[in-house]
């Protein structure tokens, strides 16, 4: 900790239901213009009359621009694909008055009750301000084998909410030697002798919708410990080069492989043989993260992006606060703006060791934030290569503008930079699974799903307008009457007054503001 040559855990400077995703979906309203549901926009349902045959069936689809997708198990009836760019609806009039057709409608979308039931999630304003409600439509990390490969300072697998998790066959213990400041010792072989590990695993892949504690990010992806810290913190180059190459030469057993690394020591330029073995698990499709640096008077009093985050193919996170303020505490530099992005970072609720919960802050804390997201576009896209995920994490991010210099009691410089943008794990998702990270929420304010019905969705999600999106957000609630309700900081509302009773059924005014400007809309909420 207080070596230039180690490699310190980027610790806290102390040291001491379900939101319904647009995924390509249009409202549709009844004949009174009262909202009949959320349809999917590509495709429709089609019965065609009775007798016809292929040839006859595909002269319709020429006719009006669909593809048949499968048959729906009964004579006639198919699921059809609309064409790219056509309006799904006006397709629908047209099919309806073709003559071989007896019955058309629109694909509703229906979904698990995916919001997790995990008693601490709602304290976990991180899931909120990422949108991990509305990533976890598209995938919460089971859809195909991924692994988080924590290289840190081991992980606690006796936690209640590890119970499944953790790859004992492949777990390796690289404790670094001592050297000058540091014990190197590492105790019991994969134990956690610092906590720090421990708290890294539960943000990224802590178990959800178990009913207890907390949700990690990608809550269905296995958790690799690599122990590469002492129960000082310390950790050296030569640790991790080894800790790098032994979970590369894994692969691909591993499944999809994310490398998440809490740490982060002060090189210019880094280590040649640490940049040889991260490129040697970029090459061995590994995607990997590390903590940008946290702002420490000794060991990096410029703030810089510490190694391995600034090598290039890592994604270097730095650290937000629950109001998308740059943390004071998180490193900043050129590398952010080429291979950084920004997460949660302060107050960050997770796993602790001997069972329980608690929060902690540093980047060490953005970063498995961001290696939670990208096990979730793992998950749902395999064949998404590490350049693929840096791009679609750093393509999907939020907007949230540079901080100015002398901000944060005079601790950050001039030119902090948030990267990127905050990353957005449902824009994400979209991004890697639909091709474009763009939706209705992007031009105007929404509120999903609308109506939102309390006994099927355990929380109403918000957007914010491109234009607005800045740092301070928040979502000021009111009754249609102007009476106030609530302010929530994140980006979902659990439909509970200020004093955590539950509303009644009616429409509701959310006021969304951030230091760009405010807008309104509205949200039904049923009962």
């Amino acid at each position: 900790m207080k070596r230039a040559a180690c490699l310190a855990a980027l610790l806290a400077l102390s040291r001491g239901g379900l939101a319904a995703s647009f995924a390509d979906r249009v409202k549709v309203l009844d004949a009174k213009g009262a909202v009949r549901g959320e349809a999917l926009s590509d495709r429709l349902i089609v019965r065609f009359r009775e007798g016809l045959d292929a040839a006859q069936r595909n002269s319709v689809h020429q006719a009006v621009g669909t593809t048949e997708l499968r048959s729906l198990g009964a004579p006639g009836l198919f699921e059809v694909s609309v064409g790219i760019g056509a309006d799904v609806r006006q397709v629908l009039r047209l099919i309806q008055a073709r003559p071989e057709v007896s019955q058309a409608d629109y694909v509703f979308s229906h979904h698990l009750d995916l919001t997790s039931n995990d008693p601490l999630a709602p304290q976990q304003y991180s899931l909120s301000q990422m949108d991990a409600f509305g990533a976890w439509e598209f995938e919460v990390g089971t859809s195909n084998n991924v692994t988080i490969a924590v290289l840190d300072s081991g992980v606690d697998d006796s936690h209640p909410d590890f119970a499944g998790k953790i790859d004992t066959a492949n777990r390796k213990d690289f404790c670094p030697p001592a050297q000058p400041g540091c014990s190197g010792v590492c105790g019991a072989a994969f134990s956690d002798d610092f906590g720090h590990g421990t708290r890294v695993a539960g943000v990224a892949a802590a178990s959800g919708n178990n009913g207890l504690g907390i949700a990690g990010i990608s809550w269905g992806a296995r958790i690799l410990p690599i122990k590469v810290i002492d129960n000082t913190g310390c950790s050296d180059d030569a640790t991790l080069v080894a800790a790098l190459n032994y979970v590369a030469g894994l692969e691909p057993g591993l499944g999809k492989a994310v490398i998440n690394m809490s740490l982060g020591g002060v090189e210019s330029p880094c280590n040649a043989a640490l940049i040889t073995a991260v490129d040697n698990a970029l090459a061995k499709d590994v995607v990997v993260v590390a903590a940008a640096g946290n702002y420490d008077f000794l060991d990096n009093p410029g703030k810089v992006v510490e190694c391995p985050a600034k090598i290039p193919g890592v994604i270097a996170a730095g650290a937000t606060d629950s109001s998308n303020n740059i943390a004071v505490f998180s490193a900043v530099g050129p590398e952010m703006a080429t291979n950084g992005v920004v997460a949660p970072g302060v107050d960050i609720l997770s796993t602790m060791i001997g069972g329980g919960y608690g929060t902690e802050s540093g980047t060490s804390f953005s970063a498995p934030n961001v290696s939670g997201v990208a096990a979730l576009v793992r998950a749902a896209k395999p064949a998404k290569t590490p350049t693929d995920v840096f791009n679609i994490i750093r393509g999907s991010a939020d907007s949230i503008g540079v901080a100015s210099a002398g901000a944060g009691a005079g601790l950050r410089p001039a030119g902090s930079s948030s990267g990127a943008g905050r990353v957005n794990a449902f824009r994400a998702m979209r991004l890697a699974v639909n091709g474009t990270a763009a939706f209705d929420g992007d031009q105007k304010a929404i509120a999903y799903p609308n109506p939102f019905r309390t006994s099927q969705t355990g929380a109403v999600s918000f957007s914010i307008p491109t234009s607005l999106q800045g740092a301070n957000a928040a979502i000021k609630i009111y009754t249609i009457g102007g009476e106030y309700v609530r302010t929530v900081t994140g980006l979902t509302w659990d439909g509970r007054n200020a004093a955590g009773s539950p509303v009644v059924t009616g429409t509701y005014i959310f006021v969304v503001s951030t230091d760009n400007g405010t807008t309104r809309g509205r949200v039904a909420v049923i009962r």
